[in-house]
């Protein structure tokens, strides 16, 4: 829905500043970007990476268990 209200460029930079402030908040090393649009980044922000939906799972399953 951000993506057609905002257009391409203002989403861009709308999810940059999601990375950003993510990485803050959980003192993160990287955030992981997934889902449909996640696929319309020319070029990622810095400090995320790309994953499958399928690995949220697995990963938050991980993170609970430590």
């Amino acid at each position: 829905r951000g993506l057609e209200r905002l257009g391409k460029k203002k989403w861009r930079r709308h999810v940059a500043k999601v990375v950003e402030r993510l990485k803050e908040a959980l003192a993160a090393d990287y955030v992981v970007l997934g889902g449909g649009n996640s696929k319309k980044l020319d070029t990622l922000p810095a400090g995320a990476r790309l994953g499958k939906n399928e690995n949220a799972f697995v990963g938050g399953f991980r993170l609970w268990k430590e």
